[in-house]
């Protein structure tokens, strides 16, 4: 039973503590939630994410925070392959980072989006996702989200068959 006590106290601790992180230094707040929630997605630990969202529901975030928080929220669905919550989580985060022109917002939800779809067998959606997560890429030089859209549209044209564009783009991610 201390165990349990203990464990409920710490959760208590760690949303209070990141309430007030949120409060006063929303970045740290947002860092300190992330971090967490990618620690509970890591070891498979639901309940502590949606407790986690839950939470970060609660708080008025900024456009920015509040996009970041819903792609994270998508994470946890499509991890537990719920496909179509985590679709309409990414397109939510879509739509607060258009609404205040924030591409490099849109530049880490679209592969997840992309993933979404490609799962589902929605593989044109998907293809949009990724191309436009690349041009989006391309334009401020970002080789990381680059690399990621690159696999991706490899990874679904293999799929499809389409053996030449397959190699086209693993052979540009290689440049």
């Amino acid at each position: 039973m201390n165990e349990l006590t203990s464990a409920m106290e710490r959760e208590a601790y760690l949303l209070e503590y990141i309430h007030h992180q949120l409060a006063t230094d929303e970045a740290a707040g947002l860092k300190t939630w992330l971090a967490q929630i990618a620690q509970y997605r890591a070891t498979w630990r639901f309940d502590l994410c949606q407790r986690l969202i839950r939470a970060i529901k609660a708080e008025e975030l900024s456009p920015l925070a509040l996009g970041l928080a819903k792609n994270d929220e998508g994470l946890v669905y499509a991890q537990q392959g719920q496909w179509e919550q985590a679709i309409r989580c990414y397109q939510h985060a879509l739509a607060l980072f258009d609404e205040h022109g924030n591409e490099a917002g849109r530049m880490t939800v679209l592969p997840n989006l992309g993933n979404a779809y490609y799962h589902l067998g929605r593989w044109s959606e998907a293809e949009a996702c990724f191309q436009e997560c690349l041009d989006i890429a391309r334009r401020h030089g970002h080789r990381q989200a680059q690399s990621v859209a690159l696999n991706n549209l490899g990874k679904l044209y293999k799929d499809q068959g389409r053996w030449a564009k397959a190699l086209d783009c693993l052979q540009a991610d290689l440049r």
